[in-house]
């Protein structure tokens, strides 16, 4: 749109001489000047200008097209995250042009789920990829190159490329700071992703771009004042408009690792455990509203979560993923199962689910009342084992003795690689 009016070939030749006579070149300044302004420094009438101000919109005025000429009609809307059940419950994948959050506690997979999106990303189409190279900005540590190459030789996904393919194509940059993020979005990354465009099909072309993390660039060791509050949502703000430009002008999939803190509510919190009550009048108090966009529903004994970087954050958001760590392990079969008596076989039976139902509220009463635990009859106590038998079996809690024996080197670096991805996803979409 800043463009010199003189190379506008479509404007008439008395309203170009009009502008140059008022000392305007480009068509930025036009804005800038109101036409009464140059009316009165050229002494024509205001009318005159503004004939001459509607005539340059009408020739330099985008012109609009059918969405079946649409560069974003053919190109894939998301790609996938290289999990089927969590594909599904995406809608497909991870979206582009769309800001998506990983967020949870310490060690719960967020780091390995966004080297496995950068890695399935840059699959071809038919493979559900989007052939795009990424762009990965970390802030604390630095790229886990050594567990990236590992994710490229064994994922069953990835395993039939090659590993340096995929690494030569994953841009990383360390932003340590705040300032250092903003200037990097800003001017590092357009000048990225030219080159990439320009490269003659040498890189791949930046669609993908990880933040790893952010809530940690605003983890302050400084005493919270209203200063560095209001300080910190004008960062924010400034950081998530960067993000949803780049997002709707190059179509971009953002993913952006956050973290949690705990929530901690006393007995004498009026919110923490006032039922529900649907005749109540609706409030909008933040503590009640919050368990919506920003928290995930407590498993067993563990503490309520919450993300950071609050509710300014959270409204920039398209899509939440929230992981938490778990004991439950899934080990993919192999041929040495059967004829291994120290692993633990899955059994194909389902659990009942009156069965299921009853050990669910035996267990939050164990974490609630303690006292009707120790009610239970004997008859109760058999039920319960059953049922914790059942869901044993099937999840395989317990650490099996010997469990590598009778299996090759691939099927312990499979089974290495599940186990270090074992998350539960709990998605607000």
């Amino acid at each position: 749109m800043d463009q010199p009016i003189p190379s506008i070939e479509d404007l008439p030749p008395v309203h170009k001489h009009l502008f140059a006579r008022a000392g305007i070149r480009n068509c930025s300044d036009v804005w800038m000047n109101a036409p009464s302004d140059i009316a009165r420094k050229l002494k024509v009438s205001t009318e005159d200008v503004q004939a001459a101000i509607d005539a340059l919109c009408s020739v330099i005025a985008p012109k609009p097209t059918l969405l079946a000429h649409s560069e974003q009609c053919n190109q894939p809307g998301c790609f996938t995250t290289g999990d089927p059940s969590l594909d599904e419950a995406l809608g497909g994948g991870v979206r582009l042009g769309m800001m998506t959050e990983i967020c949870g506690e310490s060690s719960s997979g967020k780091t390995q789920l966004a080297l496995q999106l950068a890695l399935t990303a840059q699959l071809r189409e038919e493979e559900n990829g989007v052939n795009s190279g990424v762009a990965y900005f970390t802030t604390t540590s630095a790229l886990p190159v050594k567990r990236l190459t590992e994710l490229a030789s064994h994922h069953p996904k990835l395993r039939d490329h090659s590993a340096k393919a995929f690494t030569d194509n994953v841009h990383a940059c360390s932003t340590s700071t705040v300032p250092a993020l903003i200037s990097v979005i800003k001017h590092a990354l357009p000048q990225l992703c030219k080159q990439a465009e320009f490269s003659k099909g040498k890189l791949k072309p930046i669609r993908v771009l990880v933040i790893d993390s952010l809530g940690s660039l605003f983890q302050s060791i400084n005493r919270t004042t209203t200063s560095t509050l209001v300080e910190r949502a004008k960062s924010l703000n400034e950081v998530s408009q960067l993000l949803h430009s780049l997002a709707s002008s190059r179509n971009m999939a953002i993913i952006v690792i956050n973290q949690v803190t705990d929530i901690f509510q006393s007995p004498e919190d009026p919110y923490s455990h006032q039922p529900f009550d649907p005749n109540a009048h609706p409030s909008l108090i933040y503590k009640e509203q919050a368990v919506w966009f920003n928290r995930g529903p407590s498993t067993g004994a563990r503490s309520v979560q919450e993300a950071t970087l609050g509710l300014i954050w959270a409204n920039q958001l398209n899509v939440r993923l929230m992981l938490t760590r778990t004991k439950r392990r899934v080990r993919p079969p192999t041929s040495n199962d059967k004829g291994n008596p120290n692993k633990r076989q899955k059994t194909s039976k389902k659990m009942d689910a009156a069965q299921f139902a009853r050990l669910v509220a035996m267990w939050n009463a164990s974490d609630e009342d303690e006292g009707e635990m120790e009610d239970l009859g004997q008859l109760e106590w058999a039920a319960y084992g059953i049922a914790l038998g059942d869901l044993e079996e099937q999840w395989d809690i317990s650490e099996p003795d010997n469990q590598s024996v009778g299996l090759s080197d691939r099927d312990i670096e499979e089974e290495e690689i599940l186990e270090s991805s074992d998350v539960e996803e709990n998605l607000l979409l």
